[in-house]
């Protein structure tokens, strides 16, 4: 069976048996605002065979990083991952924009891997059609488009809920895409971890994101890129930040989040590609207010702070 979907300006094309993984990703690119599109720039495999999955890495990959506690390997140009006895194999072909999943058996951890992949094969190919991926949070409030940038576990999603609570319309979270005039809404679930439970009270799978997004709105310019640290201070503070420094933090974020895939570029004679991305990400940087915000432990005082700073900007 095939299914389309139109995913952050991207057209998808999910081939697939109708098992309980197709399932789980479809419902959750569907609830998060996907339409329906014939003509697909990218597409994923789903393969259930009767048997121990039928692909295998091949002999001369390279091993370049970890995912979700899984080795990944690099190869022509290709990224493989495999799940623990083998009950797994995915292939990732960014040139042919094409994912596909071979596998035994439904599981947890497949559904996990399989998901982030995909969002990775969507991020990809929204580059190539001149779209820039920013590692970051996003909110429309009080007519501003705020975009929280910044490593894992720096803050992202407590700052966008923290707006949201105010009041702000959810843009995207962990993953922004911007086409150069405008953000498209992109997101899937909101993962609440142990940082986020104690701050704001909520529990895992209790917070719906999607609740507070509108997948048919364009958010026009970026107004305020933040730039997001935690520190070992009660209180908090906000600063202007050099727009090269910025730019560099951009860049740095994005190589550390999506590292493996630059491998496969550069694999694949795709420095041209980077250079573009890159650029992009001067002009965004240009064209928005830059600012460094060094969070501290009071959830009320960040709360505070950061407010009164956005009312001011």
């Amino acid at each position: 069976m095939h299914d389309y979907y139109d995913f952050a300006g991207v057209s998808l094309r999910i081939r697939h048996d109708g098992d309980g993984l197709f399932r789980s990703i479809d419902k959750e690119i569907r609830y998060y605002g996907a339409g329906e599109a014939a003509d697909p720039d990218c597409s994923a495999e789903f393969h259930l065979p009767d048997r121990k999955p039928t692909a295998a890495i091949p002999k001369k990959a390279i091993r370049t990083n970890i995912l979700d506690g899984q080795a990944v390997y690099l190869h022509d140009g290709q990224i493989f991952l495999s799940g623990r006895d083998n009950e797994y194999v995915i292939c990732m072909d960014f040139e042919k924009k094409r994912m596909t999943v071979d596998y035994a058996e439904d599981s947890k951890a497949l559904q996990n891997v399989s998901r982030w992949l995909l969002k990775l094969l969507i991020i990809k190919t929204a580059e190539e059609k001149g779209m820039s991926y920013v590692h970051a949070s996003a909110a429309h409030y009080k007519g501003k488009n705020i975009v929280f940038c910044g490593d894992s576990h720096c803050g992202k999603s407590s700052s966008l809920i923290r707006l949201i609570r105010q009041g702000a319309r959810a843009i995207s979270d962990d993953s922004v895409i911007f086409d150069g005039t405008h953000i498209i809404p992109f997101t899937l679930n909101t993962t609440i971890d142990g940082d986020l439970e104690k701050r704001f009270g909520i529990k895992s799978g209790s917070f719906d994101i999607g609740f507070y997004m509108d997948h048919t709105q364009r958010y026009k310019n970026v107004d305020i890129l933040v730039f997001l640290k935690i520190w070992n201070n009660d209180t908090s503070e906000i600063k202007p930040l050099d727009g090269n420094l910025a730019l560099l933090s951009l860049i740095r974020s994005y190589q550390k989040e999506l590292s493996f895939t630059s491998c496969a570029a550069r694999d694949r004679g795709g420095p041209e590609l980077s250079k573009q991305i890159f650029g992009r990400y001067a002009a965004l940087v240009e064209n928005a207010k830059c600012f460094s915000f060094y969070a501290g432990f009071d959830e009320e005082e960040v709360i505070k702070t950061l407010i009164d700073f956005l009312d001011r900007a």
